[in-house]
């Protein structure tokens, strides 16, 4: 829903911007917690670029619980990196206005986060 708004709208070159801008920081933080908040506001920007009210209110009614289940995938060791790259690459794909690759990139983003939880909570 989201990609197909962002499709709709065009890239917002200010949010993109901003991306990068979290991302560096995402390089630098040390702690899962500080991971935890900066991978959020990435993913509020992308969900800005939507300008959809119902993805964006839908995200941020989430809240804790999400912020609580990225901080136990984070926390398995090598998910950080794994998560930069992929968020590396959603920017070069924005960049590249790729968003149909974009969009599979999202899906399976997400999904690698829920099967790592569910491995989490296994053990």
């Amino acid at each position: 829903m989201g990609m197909e708004r962002i499709k709709k709208h065009g890239i917002d070159t200010e949010l993109l911007e901003e991306m990068q801008n979290i991302l560096k920081q995402m390089k630098e933080v040390k702690d899962v917690y500080s991971y935890t908040q900066l991978n959020h506001s990435f993913h509020m920007c992308l969900i800005n670029m939507s300008k959809s009210e119902t993805v964006k209110n839908m995200y941020l009614r989430l809240g804790w619980p999400l912020l609580r289940i990225q901080s136990v995938s984070f926390a398995k060791e090598g998910n950080i990196e794994k998560s930069i790259n992929e968020h590396q690459l959603i920017i070069n794909l924005l960049n590249e206005q790729k968003l149909d690759e974009l969009s599979d990139l999202i899906v399976k983003h997400n999904e690698d986060v829920i099967v790592s939880v569910q491995k989490v909570l296994r053990s």
